[in-house]
């Protein structure tokens, strides 16, 4: 059966993981911020949106955290909107009923009344429409100039989108039935529904496709050792002094960090799954339990890899002044060297977490509680 597309399936697609520039964050901050002193529905879909997961696995200022601050933004405008309109127009339609009822008891003052009322409805429901249109033009130019020269950035955005678009006709609905009795009316949105879920299940299959097709060139590679660091090419990195390279492969870290708790959560994710199911024996449990140890383990290394290399600096010019310090090369390349010989008598945060969620007797709020935790590390450290 298809599904939606996870945020984990994107975890290696480094376009996704491109910092947005000072520029476009500002405009996106500037709009959204606007966008939201107009007020939302209070409740309904909107709570199932949330945009948390991609900055897990992307980066706060990532391009594909900023779709997602967009994304959410657009899906709260048009549900608003549907629902503002719909308000509208029923009014309209009561008004004309009152109008046509006052004309043909040919009630002179009433007809009067009841045309400027029109009137102001129709001018309102214009102003609504027009306004709509040019703040969804806003957010999509602002999209466009983030997926532009991606084809990886487009890919998440049109992926991503047409499962807001289920969001929207399943909110559609739920205005319908709030608002209407008419049967038909509900039965046709019921049909768009469906339409716009197969929409999103085959949007979701086309980009998995799509991705294993160029899987070999975007995968990360793959951890040496059983610490996952290679201690001669971190070196070679942190001994260059090159400002770019020691800045990428900090960026290439904080991916692997992300696909390693990717990694973990799907382990935890399993083991839930067969507990709550009560298929949960023994020896599964252990095998889980030891599969989640040495993906935490490699985990913690990474994390630990990563503040060592935060400490060369945040920017370029930072970078460039430690990197001239010979000593403070020599102390780095020690470190390393030292993480990765001393790492398997070393139980860092992420092996403390799996301990605990497997301890006693292993249970879904353990396991729920895991992945909470691991969500905060891998938050404090990205």
């Amino acid at each position: 059966m298809s599904r939606f597309a996870k945020f984990s399936e994107f975890k290696n697609i480094k376009p996704l993981l491109e910092k947005a520039n000072s520029e476009d964050m500002v405009e996106v901050n500037y709009i959204i911020s606007e966008l939201d002193s107009d007020p939302i529905l209070d409740e309904g879909f909107l709570h199932d949106l949330k945009t948390g997961a991609s900055k897990i696995l992307f980066g706060s200022f990532s391009k594909a955290g900023m779709i997602d601050d967009l994304r959410k933004k657009l899906l709260d405008l048009e549900i608003k909107f549907y629902d503002t309109k719909f308000e509208l127009s029923d009014e309209i339609d009561n008004l004309e009923d009152d109008l046509a009822k006052a004309s043909s008891e040919k009630n002179d003052s009433v007809v009067s009344a009841l045309k400027k009322q029109l009137d102001a409805k129709n001018q309102e429901k214009t102003s609504l429409v027009g306004s709509h249109k040019s703040n969804v033009k806003r957010v999509y130019d602002l999209l466009d100039k983030l997926i532009t020269k991606s084809s990886r950035l487009k890919e998440y955005w049109e992926t991503t989108r047409a499962e807001d678009e289920y969001k929207l006709e399943q909110a559609k609905y739920q205005v319908l039935k709030n608002r209407s009795a008419d049967v038909e009316r509900l039965s046709k949105q019921k049909l768009e529904i469906e339409k716009a879920k197969k929409d999103a299940e085959d949007a979701a299959e086309k980009f998995k496709a799509e991705l294993s097709k160029s899987s070999k060139k975007e995968d990360q590679p793959k951890p040496s050792g059983k610490s996952g660091i290679d201690p001669e090419r971190e070196g070679k990195i942190i001994k260059s002094g090159k400002p770019k390279s020691i800045i990428q492969r900090k960026k290439d870290i904080g991916v692997e960090i992300a696909n390693l708790k990717a990694d973990l959560e799907e382990v935890l994710d399993k083991a839930r799954k067969k507990i709550i199911k009560g298929q949960a024996s023994e020896n599964t449990i252990k095998k889980f339990q030891r599969d989640a140890i040495e993906i935490a383990a490699i985990l913690d290394s990474k994390i630990n890899l990563l503040n060592l290399y935060k400490e060369m600096g945040k920017n370029e010019e930072e970078v460039r002044r430690n990197a001239s310090k010979s000593s403070k090369i020599k102390d780095l390349t020690n470190k390393i060297n030292q993480a990765t010989s001393s790492q398997g008598g070393t139980t860092g945060a992420a092996q403390k977490t799996i301990q605990d969620a497997f301890s006693g007797t292993p249970n879904s709020s353990k396991i729920d509680k895991a992945t909470s935790d691991l969500d905060s590390l891998v938050i404090a450290i990205l």
